[in-house]
């Protein structure tokens, strides 16, 4: 009987997100502001946020043991749910409105959701727990007009896969996605149930809006077909 391995989470990587990807300025506390008279506020941000990731694992991945506990994991597919919430409003649908604070009088989020792919691969160490991983991830927003999102990132992972830490980096989108360029790292803790795990933790995220649209890297398009 083949050996079976648990599961291996993918980037938890929910929110590169709205901050970066709703067209919002965020001229006030969160963004930089231009210097000299005149000067417009630049379309820079900084934020850290809370976020929730639930994924599942589908069949096909390729585990190789390697001796000494070792495997490496190759085309492990992930597919699954994503959450954050905001520590501001946003309006998606006004490219330059200016961010509201939670629970303010108006329109806007304070949260973002939708779903995503991802494919990974990378070495793990089942006598140690411990693991470094690589992969690209598709986000695909339930407020459309913040687009598909197209993610690279790498991860370690220790305590037999139970925390995770790593960063990532907007590669190209579609809509505001496109239009983005966003870095940032995350933290967090996973629950795992068979090949379903859920990833808590917070993002740090930072970045500048209203560059040049970037499309979906190939290797993203050939995911989006698979959402």
């Amino acid at each position: 009987m083949a050996r079976r391995f648990p599961r291996l989470a993918a980037a938890p990587i929910a929110l590169v997100l709205a901050v970066g990807l709703s067209g919002c300025p965020f001229y006030d506390s969160v963004g930089p502001r231009g210097s000299g008279a005149g000067k417009s506020p630049t379309r820079g941000f900084s934020v850290t946020t809370p976020y929730s990731e639930t994924g599942t694992a589908q069949p096909g991945t390729s585990f190789t043991p390697t001796g000494g506990g070792n495997v490496t994991v190759a085309n492990e597919i992930v597919k699954g749910t994503f959450s954050a919430t905001l520590p501001f409003k946003i309006n998606p649908n006004l490219p330059k409105a200016k961010k509201k604070k939670a629970g303010a009088a108006g329109g806007g989020l304070s949260a973002v959701s939708g779903t995503f792919i991802s494919k990974l691969g990378g070495t793990y160490n089942f006598i140690s727990g411990t693991g470094t991983f690589t992969g690209i991830k598709v986000m695909r927003f339930a407020q459309g007009k913040l687009g598909d999102a197209c993610l690279t990132w790498s991860s370690s992972v220790t305590n037999f896969k139970n925390n995770v830490s790593g960063s990532f980096s907007l590669a190209g989108g579609t809509k505001n996605s496109a239009r983005s360029r966003v870095t940032g790292s995350y933290t967090g803790t996973k629950s795992q149930t068979g090949p379903t795990a859920t990833t808590t933790g917070t993002l740090t995220v930072s970045g500048r809006i209203g560059k040049p649209a970037r499309a979906l890297t190939p290797e993203c398009t050939a995911l989006v077909g698979q959402l």
